[in-house]
């Protein structure tokens, strides 16, 4: 049985729907499974056991690109495919523009996402029914070259992610907490003797600025890592402090522990049942909260979800995972 998956972005969303190499491999233990996805996460996917084969192709110039460049990505993309055969193609995208990937290959059963996961369903659970509606969601086992995970050295070594919550192809500031709040977070965990380190890729150093700035001695690890590196980095620390972005869902991969800023999502569709996470918002209560429809946010003006999380409360849910852990 030959398996193909098409799913090229982003980070948070190809962790989540990791879940189909389980669901695949439960039905289909021998599958030989291909993932095709952008050339940035490649090394992320290769990580996933249960992958025979990675393609990465370059999703910045097929999504965003322009003219010939776009059409260039289109046929390499196409060409790197290549004819098959497939017996099974999961298409893990609702945007047309992916399955047009698949034309002039040979598959047997070709599936494609048409709708997101049901309101308040974790989308690892919708991807892993996407291949098998009686699936258990599991994220995929990750291979480590030293055979395990890197140690956690109990150094009370925290994680700041103050940016995320954007991509090649959207930027959304309503799912971001005040960089003032994270300022004030960060000085009050250096008061109380954590080492820090804030993470990010380049399009964050805006974000971390003023944290780096008020918090000399945090680590500066913006735009330090590869996918790869990153992974390690997390896995290998004793928390994280990140919005509802890839780093969080990264966190959830390698399970270390993680107080996720949500402010117009809704936790249930994005954080797995059984993670270590503790969610922190102001939504409860607001008429307005959740607004995503799956895709967009309404127009807002105040970002009351996040603006009225206090730092001291994120702060205190840092301390209690610690505590949690180290019980």
């Amino acid at each position: 049985m030959r398996a193909l998956i098409v799913k090229l972005a982003a980070m948070g969303d190809t962790v989540m729907a990791s879940t189909m190499l389980g669901a695949i491999r439960a039905r289909h233990p021998e599958a030989h499974i291909t993932w095709v996805t952008a050339h940035g996460l490649v090394p992320l996917v290769r990580r996933f056991r249960g992958v025979d084969e990675v393609l990465g192709i370059d999703a910045d110039a097929l999504l965003a690109g322009r003219g010939v460049r776009r059409w260039i990505a289109a046929l390499r993309a196409v060409r790197a495919i290549g004819r098959g055969p497939w017996d099974l193609a999961l298409v893990a995208h609702a945007d047309p523009r992916y399955a047009a990937l698949l034309r002039g290959a040979r598959i047997r059963d070709v599936r494609v996402v048409r709708d997101g996961a049901p309101k308040g369903q974790w989308h690892g659970d919708a991807y892993a029914r996407f291949v098998d509606e009686d699936a258990v969601a599991q994220f995929a086992p990750l291979f480590w070259p030293t055979g395990a995970p890197p140690a956690r050295p109990r150094a009370r070594h925290v994680l700041l992610a103050p940016g995320g919550a954007r991509n090649v192809l959207r930027d959304n500031p309503l799912r971001r907490w005040p960089l003032a709040h994270w300022v004030a977070l960060a000085t009050q965990l250096h008061a109380e003797g954590y080492r820090l380190s804030v993470i990010g890729a380049p399009s964050d150093a805006e974000d971390a600025a003023p944290v780096l700035n008020a918090v000399p001695s945090a680590e500066n690890a913006i735009g330090q890592d590869s996918v790869e590196q990153l992974l390690h980095r997390i896995a290998a620390a004793d928390a994280i402090v990140t919005h509802d972005s890839g780093t969080l869902h990264l966190a959830q991969l390698t399970d270390t522990p993680a107080v996720a800023l949500f402010g117009p999502t809704p936790p249930a569709s994005f954080v797995a049942p059984q993670a270590r996470v503790t969610v922190v918002s102001a939504a409860a209560g607001l008429p307005c909260a959740p607004c995503y429809d799956g895709r967009d946010y309404a127009p807002c003006a105040l970002n009351r979800c996040l603006v009225d999380v206090p730092p001291a409360r994120v702060a205190a849910a840092v301390a209690a995972l610690l505590a949690e852990r180290a019980d």
